[in-house]
């Protein structure tokens, strides 16, 4: 019962609101350009619109990182209520002072990206020389002012076999959390930027015996089929062709994965990216408006794009006949990039529930 009213409180307000701050700008011309220092200013109060509790604020990326204006934003943000989180560029080393100022600011976390334990690993996947040494050093620095950090991992076969002593890296840099991207498109199984079905379901599973002995909270992205995945092996399976074993799936309760909110693209997540247009993910680029002339409050409660996504009546494929649809609902993102429709089912899942014959296509979402 208390997961079906989470998801309906979904409905009236996201849990996390990503905003892609962009490339540092002065004041500008409205229209396709990035949003004045004024329209800015104006979008936080706009926000409060949802209610309580407020979602999560995420200020992610832009060229400088941090922003000049970050700390003033963080600010505001906090003053209004919003938790505030800072994600940054794989290039980017944040200055001690610089992180300092959000800290005072009100900023509540910081998320770095970490791929492997191995920098020339981690420095091939991100195609970024030296950014392993400059995301430890400013996880150091970040520590150092007390501020929780969230690993955030791009996962991809080459990435597979280090996920146990990343995981020990993880615990070591003391993080609250380490969050998992699944990669967007299935792989052929002799190459090694993506996965099979097959391989990501045995990365969910080993993720969850890992999680089970973790120090911080284990998250994934566009694989909500974890949740699957965790109540298959409450009952003892294991899809993957390896023994389940008897680990129990028990967690301490602020660690347990079931017991936060299954957030997906429009469901309890909203992107307002720099230029104002309103997505339902960072990986679904299709605006549902700009908050230059729209509400986004509306956008995300009224908009056909973001209802859809929240229905999991309306999902198709095998997706549309799984009995977890309510619990996962497959990664949105992910049919969106393979087949353009956001309502089909996610190739990269191994379930596959009985079919049906009379099934047939729907036309695509308008």
């Amino acid at each position: 019962m208390k997961a079906i009213e989470a998801l309906r409180e979904l409905d009236e307000r996201p849990a996390r609101v990503i905003w892609e701050l962009g490339p540092d700008s002065g004041p500008g011309s409205p229209g396709s350009d990035p949003l004045t220092l004024e329209e800015r200013r104006r979008l936080l109060p706009r926000l409060t619109g949802f209610g309580e509790p407020l979602p999560l604020l995420v200020l992610a990326g832009g060229h400088p990182f941090p922003r000049r204006d970050s700390a003033a934003l963080t600010a505001a943000a906090s003053k209004l209520g919003f938790p505030v989180a800072l994600a940054g560029t794989v290039a980017a080393l944040v200055p001690s002072e610089g992180l300092e100022a959000l800290r005072e600011a009100g900023l509540d976390g910081l998320a770095v990206s970490l791929d492997s334990p191995d920098p020339a690993i981690h420095e091939r996947q991100q195609g970024v020389r030296g950014c392993f040494d400059r995301a430890l050093r400013t996880i150091e620095a970040a520590r150092a002012l007390g501020l929780p950090i969230q690993i955030d991992t791009c996962l991809s076969r080459r990435t597979l076999g280090g996920l146990a002593p990343l995981a020990g890296l993880v615990a070591a840099l003391g993080a609250a959390r380490w969050r998992l991207l699944f990669p967007l498109l299935p792989g052929p199984p002799d190459g090694d930027g993506s996965m099979t079905a097959l391989e990501c379901e045995g990365a969910l599973n080993d993720l969850h015996d890992l999680s089970l002995t973790a120090p911080f909270l284990v998250e994934v992205a566009e694989a909500p089929q974890y949740r699957r995945v965790i109540l298959e092996r409450r009952r003892g399976n294991r899809r993957d062709g390896r023994p389940a074993g008897s680990m129990a799936s028990r967690w301490p309760s602020r660690l347990d994965p079931l017991r936060k909110v299954p957030v997906g693209s429009g469901r309890g997540l909203l992107v307002i990216d720099h230029r104002g247009e309103v997505h339902p993910s960072p990986f679904i680029r299709a605006s549902a408006g700009s908050v230059r002339w729209a509400s986004p409050v509306a956008i995300y409660r009224t908009h056909p794009l973001f209802r859809a996504l929240r229905d999991p009546e309306r999902l198709r494929g095998r997706c549309g006949r799984c009995p977890f649809r309510v619990v996962c609902g497959g990664s949105r993102a992910r049919a969106f990039t393979v087949t353009g429709d956001p309502l089909a089912e996610d190739p990269l899942c191994l379930y596959t529930p009985c079919p049906d014959p009379l099934e047939e296509p729907a036309p695509p979402l308008p």
